[in-house]
């Protein structure tokens, strides 16, 4: 039992070092004094987590893309924990601070922790329950925050004489009435089917608790039907393995394809947004811990997962 715990305490314990690295910085976006510049805040989009946020999408790209279960675990572990952290920091902002540009901050960051959790996707599975459900709850209460957002906070930290812009392919006034009606919209549809989400992810971690053993066991008991040819399913036979290998290979290649486009336009909309807006991020130096620790946990992911996908295709 010990030697399989070994690998998980050397995680642990690195990635408590690391962390232990970081400086914490009290901050918020807010509009600097007599003008329509932004101070951003550093400690949720500075230029080292938004790159930790890139390198974890394109890793969820490169997994999907090989149907890598492993490496698709391992990317959303970390995505999980820096999400959750993220969440507090902004809720703690919008409640605490009344100059804090709450819209502006909630904007630039939904997409960049929403794109990773496609992974959950992949990875539904009784054996997984427990992980999933963790990501599904955090992703939650991100979506059920959302009316609170755009129907109590549209205007926190607004200056009137300041136009602040979205960007969907193009720069659009922020507070566009037609906008402002869409947002508020989909802040309704987002939380009603996160009350969904919700307790679905509760029925996972509440699985999560059985054994690993049981857990295989169910998951082999559902996907029999598909695995075993002698067994119909609306009158056809199920897939062999070699038609199933087939089938996840393209299944892997259309939604990697999918996903990659979303990253990029992700990527596209969210510095846009920061070089649209004028939002002042020169108090995070690339080079300081608060930074650098959370874009080198990005980039070993990536690189993790590039390593794993690689293996996996030399040993296929």
């Amino acid at each position: 039992m010990m030697p399989a715990l070994f690998p998980i305490f050397k995680r642990t314990v690195l990635g408590t070092y690391l962390l232990a690295l970081v400086q914490p910085s009290i901050q918020a976006t807010e509009y600097k004094s007599g003008s329509c510049v932004l101070t951003g805040n550093s400690d949720i989009y500075g230029i080292g987590l938004r790159l930790s946020y890139y390198l974890a999408a394109f890793s969820a790209v490169i997994a999907i893309s090989t149907m890598n279960k492993a490496s698709m675990k391992d990317c959303l572990k970390g995505v999980n924990i820096i999400s959750f952290a993220i969440l507090i920091i902004l809720i703690k902002n919008t409640v605490e601070d009344d100059e804090s540009y709450a819209l502006f901050e909630w904007l630039v960051i939904f997409p960049m922790v929403l794109f990773p959790a496609i992974l959950t996707v992949f990875l539904i599975s009784y054996e997984h329950s427990l992980l999933c459900g963790c990501c599904g709850i955090i992703y939650s209460v991100y979506g059920l925050l959302q009316p609170w957002i755009y129907w109590t906070k549209l205007y926190q930290g607004a200056k009137p004489e300041c136009k602040p812009k979205y960007f969907i392919y193009t720069y659009i006034d922020l507070y566009n009435t037609h906008l402002v009606k869409f947002f508020r919209a989909m802040s309704i549809i987002t939380c009603f089917f996160s009350v969904f989400t919700f307790g679905l992810a509760l029925w996972g971690v509440w699985l999560g608790r059985l054994p690993q053993t049981s857990l295989r066991e169910m998951d082999e008991q559902s996907r029999a039907s598909i695995l075993r040819p002698d067994i119909e399913i609306g009158g056809e036979e199920g897939l062999d393995p070699t038609q199933l290998t087939g089938v996840k290979s393209a299944v892997g290649l259309v939604a990697g394809f999918g996903t990659l486009f979303s990253v990029c336009t992700m990527i596209a909309t969210s510095e846009k947004m920061l070089k649209g807006n004028d939002v002042d991020l020169s108090s995070a130096e690339f080079t300081g811990t608060s930074q650098l620790v959370p874009f080198l946990v990005g980039l070993f992911t990536f690189v993790s997962t590039v390593g794993s996908c690689w293996r996996k295709w030399r040993e296929s």
